[in-house]
């Protein structure tokens, strides 16, 4: 199976360096033409479903995507929400907080958030259960947030989880994989 990630536009809250997690976030002007361009690249292939996180963000530059794939069905799930970073979401300076915490990248967890072993878990889980329900020549599309893509790079290709999530992932970036059997939970620790 083949399935493509798309990482959504710049968001007004992006430019201003402010962490919104599973805030839903506006696109900016650059971020709505970002959207644009990347739905006129993937234009040219087909897909047989597009999953959407159902956050604001993802909702938005899904609206440009589903312009060129009418009739593809089209499903918004919480599956491909970004991480919850719970009391710094919507907060300025997120780095400089995150680095005070405790544990690993995997471990940390911010005050009634989620840590990355529960994100890694959360998208392994839910690609999987896509395995189940499509044929191996299938074509998958996911608008999702960086931190769930780079947690699936880092499983597929079992890559060190915390040097995948500070890698730079560009807004509208997009990822793709042929996965042929589950995908197996290797970075949570």
């Amino acid at each position: 199976m083949k399935i493509t990630l798309v990482r959504h536009g710049q968001t007004i809250e992006n430019a201003k360096h402010i962490t919104m997690g599973q805030l839903d976030g506006t696109l900016s002007e650059l971020g709505k033409k970002q959207a644009q361009d990347v739905a006129k690249i993937l234009s040219k292939q087909k897909f047989d479903h597009i999953y959407s996180s159902d956050l604001g963000r993802c909702k938005q530059t899904t609206a440009y995507i589903i312009k060129h794939h009418k009739g593809t069905p089209l499903t918004y799930v919480k599956e491909l929400r970004e991480m919850n970073f719970g009391e710094f979401q919507g907060k300025f300076a997120f780095v400089d907080k995150w680095e005070e915490l405790e544990g690993s990248f995997a471990t940390r967890r911010a005050p009634g958030g989620e840590n990355g072993v529960e994100l890694q878990e959360r998208i392994v889980k839910f690609v999987n259960k896509t395995l189940t329900e499509y044929p191996p020549n299938s074509n998958l599309l996911f608008v999702a947030h960086g931190g769930i893509m780079k947690a699936l790079k880092s499983n597929i290709e079992d890559l060190d989880y915390e040097a995948t999530i500070k890698s730079p992932l560009d807004n509208c970036a997009i990822l793709e994989f042929d996965i042929t059997e589950p995908v197996k939970l290797r970075n949570a620790q």
